[in-house]
């Protein structure tokens, strides 16, 4: 989960890789607040989100990437995945293998990529962690 403007990212492993609407549901319960708007495409799990409190904004992907009328698209979230699921099947990580310590990596170098030297970043962080 991507939330524009601030660019926030929420990324969890799905217990059991499960990718079924009741697990997105409490996934969203988790993470954005009712009466959040929810761009998506039009996967089935999304279909009930309105009767749980969240607006959704649907893109049809067999027809256009971004819908010509709402304006909804879900590039954010898709030119995130892209090079985190790069990062993940060029490294060879299975689905339990250090998936989760591949996320933590991908999220904080994405957090850091503008510093000067990102290993130097990284130094200092650590050194901050065990003061």
């Amino acid at each position: 989960m991507i939330e524009r403007g601030s660019k926030n990212y929420r990324l969890e492993i799905c217990p059991g890789n499960k990718r079924d609407e009741n697990t997105l549901l409490a996934l969203l319960q988790r993470h954005v607040k009712p009466g959040t708007i929810i761009y998506s495409d039009m996967w089935k799990a999304y279909n009930n989100l309105e009767h749980h409190g969240y607006f959704h904004g649907v893109v049809n992907h067999s027809k256009n990437f971004k819908d010509p009328y709402t304006g909804v698209h879900t590039n954010t979230i898709e030119s995130n995945w892209r090079p985190l699921k790069y990062r993940i099947e060029r490294g060879g990580v299975g689905a339990t293998d250090r998936l989760a310590q591949h996320l933590c990596e991908y999220l904080w170098i994405r957090s850091h990529k503008n510093d000067k030297d990102i290993f130097l970043s990284f130094i200092e962080a650590m050194s901050m962690s065990c003061k």
